[in-house]
């Protein structure tokens, strides 16, 4: 991801719909000003600091049968979080937005680029290899 601007807001680059809000979010927390991977209710967020005109790598694990939701902040997991009640999405996958009360909202104000999306829980190995 590329921020072009700090953004006032939050700002999902990846997200997937579900019938009134996305069901997680890849994005820019403005409450904290830094990465976070989410879905309502749950939020695991980045140590590091986004700085606008860098390009970051980010990746976010749900890991259902673990029950934890994890995010990587180029190749480094950086925040692990219980995901105590994990739920489907199966509305199509968003690049540049999220979805709230079933309108697009908190749109990405950068760049995105080599979005993938796996249906199983990646490793901290495999995810230093999509580096």
């Amino acid at each position: 991801m590329l921020l072009t601007a700090k953004p006032g807001f939050f700002a999902t680059a990846v997200s997937q719909d579900a019938t009134k809000v996305s069901g997680f979010y890849l994005q820019y927390s403005v409450e904290e000003n830094r990465w976070a991977f989410a879905r309502p209710g749950v939020r695991a967020v980045s140590y590091t600091t986004p700085a606008v005109g860098t390009w970051t790598h980010l990746v976010g694990v749900c890991d259902g049968p673990g029950r934890k939701m994890r995010l990587y902040v180029d190749g480094v997991q950086e925040a692990a979080v219980d995901d105590t009640n994990p739920t489907i999405s199966t509305g199509a996958l968003m690049i540049g937005r999220a979805s709230h009360l079933g309108q697009a909202s908190d749109f990405f104000p950068g760049a995105i680029r080599d979005v993938r999306a796996f249906q199983r829980p990646l490793t901290t190995p495999q995810i230093k290899n999509l580096t």
